[in-house]
């Protein structure tokens, strides 16, 4: 007696009743290939399809907003090259992995959901004048290459100069600091 208004993108049926960890990898599996947060208010692994974690919760807990990934996964048909969360100013899209060449690579990344409308002051790097507050996590598994890493700031106030912006990369994993390697 329900209805469904709106696009269904994929649909998958099996002829069993599936166990939890059979469920985490067809969530896990369907929310990296179309930008999808999984919800967290039970903290759950984003896991491929044997079933090991390429985004930990609890390692990566705190950066559990707009998670998207990339990646191949040749047991679940995954080839996944462009990625970015569906959630509204999600701001990241990563592409063009070079090589992806092998089975089982992922690079998932995940957001603190910090403003993007008031800036961070504190532990900037030299020249550096104010930074987004909000950060992003990123896990690696197997080696995905390079990659071309695109930011969408139509949600942060202001004029922006492309030559003015840096992308920092936190050396330690602890927040930008000081030591924060700068990418124009």
């Amino acid at each position: 007696n329900n209805g469904i208004t709106g696009d269904i993108a994929e649909v998958t049926v099996y002829d069993a009743i599936l166990t939890a960890a059979e469920r985490s990898r067809i969530q896990s599996y369907l929310a990296i290939k179309y930008g999808i947060t999984l919800d967290q208010t039970t903290a759950t692994n984003y896991v491929r399809s044997d079933g090991t974690s390429i985004y930990s919760a609890t390692t990566f807990a705190g950066y559990l907003s707009d998670v998207a990934g990339i990646g191949r996964d040749d047991n679940s048909g995954l080839s996944q090259t462009t990625s970015t969360s569906q959630n509204a100013n999600s701001v990241v899209t990563i592409s063009a992995p070079s090589p992806l060449d092998a089975n089982n690579e992922f690079l998932v990344w995940g957001s603190n959901n910090g403003s993007l409308t008031v800036p961070s002051t504190s532990g900037l790097p030299t020249g550096i004048l104010r930074k987004l507050s909000r950060v992003w996590r990123v896990a690696e598994t197997g080696d995905v290459g390079t990659v071309t890493v695109a930011m969408d700031l139509t949600a942060v106030p202001g004029a922006k100069t492309a030559s003015h912006l840096r992308l920092l990369v936190d050396p330690d994993g602890f927040g930008t600091g000081t030591a924060a390697t700068q990418y124009s």
